[in-house]
């Protein structure tokens, strides 16, 4: 599911439609089971090399964006577990902006 979508009670359009009655609690616990597993095992991967870059769309925000910072954002605080840096909020230190949405949602 696409957390910011479901936040915003947004249909979003993918092989499989989470509810927009599903509480955000249960959304999250979605999130956590779906991508945890492959956010993990490429944290793994990453540990034998120097420096990593991981990159993609993980229809979540960051735990530090406005307004997402107090819930428990699983793929985000992973990341943090594991010592990586949101580039965004580390160049952008004082802004009070978002990496997620583009396009305005």
């Amino acid at each position: 599911p696409s957390l910011p979508h479901h936040i915003k009670h947004l249909v979003y359009n993918s092989s499989e439609k989470i509810p927009l009655s599903y509480s955000v609690d249960k959304v999250l616990d979605i999130c956590a089971q779906r991508r945890l597993p492959r956010v993990k095992a490429e944290l793994v991967k990453a540990k034998s090399f120097k420096r990593a870059i991981i990159a993609g769309d993980f229809n979540e925000p960051s735990h530090l964006d406005r307004d997402y910072n107090k819930l428990k954002l699983p793929v985000s605080s992973e990341f943090e577990k594991a010592e990586f840096v949101d580039t965004f909020h580390f160049k952008n230190r004082d802004a009070l902006g978002y990496t997620w949405p583009a396009g305005g949602l």
